[in-house]
């Protein structure tokens, strides 16, 4: 017996796998979200962190007129101090090179000051003592 590809009986068994596996899927979804409620109150603190930085006022970090980089390497830190975390954190004294061809691995626990020694590299923040270099320009 044939059917036409738009006939009753068709697709009457793969729908209703369907519906079947999306009920499931929904269920599991549902359990997962249960695992996620007790990390709201980091996430609200996390949301309220971003938006203080994101609504702060900014000070553009401008080089010197005469300064004309063609390449930022080598790199080199020297003393560099960060406030990851606010006032009452610091991190550093900083002090690396970085060549080119040279690789650096950053690591170290959460709000130790990755991403904030990222951004101060990046010229996105001050940082508050030390001293960046960029193919021999100290910006």
């Amino acid at each position: 017996m044939r059917h036409s590809p738009g006939g009753a009986g068709v697709h009457a068994l793969p729908m209703a796998l369907a519906v079947a596996l999306a009920g499931v899927a929904s269920l599991h979804a549902a359990g997962s979200l249960a695992l996620l409620a007790p990390l709201w109150p980091k996430s609200t603190r996390a949301a309220a962190a971003l938006t203080a930085v994101l609504k702060a006022p900014s000070t553009p970090l401008e080089p010197p007129q005469s300064a004309v980089l063609t390449t930022c390497l080598p790199l080199e830190v020297k003393g560099l101090m960060l406030q990851p975390g606010g006032p009452d954190t610091r991190c550093g004294p900083i002090d690396f090179t970085l060549a080119a061809g040279e690789l650096l691995m950053v690591t170290g626990q959460s709000g130790v000051g990755k991403t904030s020694l990222l951004e101060t590299l990046l010229r996105l923040r001050a940082p508050v003592a030390g001293e960046i270099v960029y193919g021999g320009i100290g910006l």
